[in-house]
Order: structure tokens, then C-alpha cells, then sequence
């Protein structure tokens, strides 16, 4: 019995990696857009830090990147603990 089941594990991943082979070949190479098609007006150029977040919180982390280009510090842990939306357990 036991030889049978992992037969049939065997089997279902291969199968399942035989269903993913096409998203590979799927899945874009390079960015569709060029660099060169973003507006300068946009992108920002001074310097910066980027913090590391520990979960979740990417548009608090992504926010004070842009607050710090226009000159307003602010902590990312602070302004996540302020974002709304978050589910029950705070991510």
C-alpha cells in the first residue's frame, strides 16, 4: 500500500510540473517598458535609503520612500501601524 502511494505522489507532481512547463515559456523575458518611456518628472533621483521590512508592509515602506524625496522623514513601522485595511492580524 505504501509503494502505491508514493507511486501516485510521484505521479501527481509530475504532472504538475508538466502543467507548469508552459507558463515558463508564458511568462515575459523583460520588462515591457522601457526605461526610456518613463517621464523624468516621475522617477525619483535623489538620494535615498530603502529600509527592510520584516512583513508585510510594502506601501508604508514604499511611502516614506517617497515622503524622504520630498524632504518629510517619517518611521515605515510608525506609518504602517497608521494604514487602514489591515487584516485581523495587523498585515
Amino acid at each position: 500500500m505504501k509503494q502505491s502511494e508514493t507511486i501516485l505522489q510521484l505521479m501527481l507532481v509530475i504532472l504538475i510540473v508538466i502543467a507548469m512547463v508552459p507558463y515558463y515559456f508564458i511568462l515575459p523575458k523583460k520588462d515591457p517598458i522601457a526605461i526610456s518611456e518613463i517621464p523624468e518628472s516621475i522617477v525619483i533621483q535623489t538620494s535615498n535609503k530603502v529600509e527592510l521590512q520584516n512583513h508585510y508592509e510594502c506601501a508604508a515602506f514604499s511611502s516614506t520612500f517617497v515622503l524622504r524625496h520630498f524632504g518629510k522623514e517619517d518611521d515605515d513601522n510608525r506609518l504602517y501601524k497608521k494604514f487602514p485595511g489591515k487584516l485581523l492580524d495587523e498585515t
